[in-house]
């Protein structure tokens, strides 16, 4: 249910929403960690978005954009995920979701070193006066494949929306 403005104290600001991003560092291609493990921007930074918190019960809007690559004849499989923390553990959000998770698959014929570019973006329902964070993580390892750490094919964020309005 949405808040009416004339129901907020008129002694503080309209609630605003708050944003946390990471792009890679320029260090180039590594290995696809194995499942749980952070895929990690580089430049010795973590997989792990910073605190959200509110007064009031929001939206948190998270998200992931990377390019992968490899040079397997075979079958690939990689699989990542956004995975919600709540109060320093994995946790549900308000709706009973705890990650948003994608897979790309793909049958690599060709002689070259196959790329592919891959999103994910989630919506979390959360409760006020909670501590959320996001971890991005890979889900699942098939074949041999890389990730690429460079601020133009790696980004990993998250923003409020919508604070006190529902």
């Amino acid at each position: 249910m949405a808040v009416a403005l004339g129901n907020l104290p008129s002694n503080a600001p309209l609630p605003t929403g708050t944003v946390g991003r990471k792009i890679g560092a320029a260090t180039g291609a590594v290995l696809w960690p194995q499942a749980e493990n952070w895929i990690l921007p580089g430049g010795g930074d973590n997989g792990r978005t910073r605190v959200f918190s509110s007064s009031r019960r929001f939206l948190l809007n998270v998200g992931a954009s990377i390019i992968t690559q490899s040079s397997d004849s075979s079958w690939v499989r990689r699989d990542y995920k956004l995975q919600l923390i709540v109060n320093g553990a994995y946790g549900n959000d308000l709706n009973g979701i705890n990650f948003f998770r994608k897979a790309n698959t793909w049958l690599n014929t060709s002689s070259g070193d196959p790329w592919m570019g891959c999103s994910l973006e989630g919506l979390f329902y959360c409760e006020a006066n909670t501590n959320y964070e996001v971890d991005f993580l890979s889900a699942y390892y098939g074949g041999t494949a890389s990730y690429f750490q460079d601020p133009t094919t790696y980004t990993f964020w998250a923003h409020t929306l919508g604070e006190g309005a529902y």
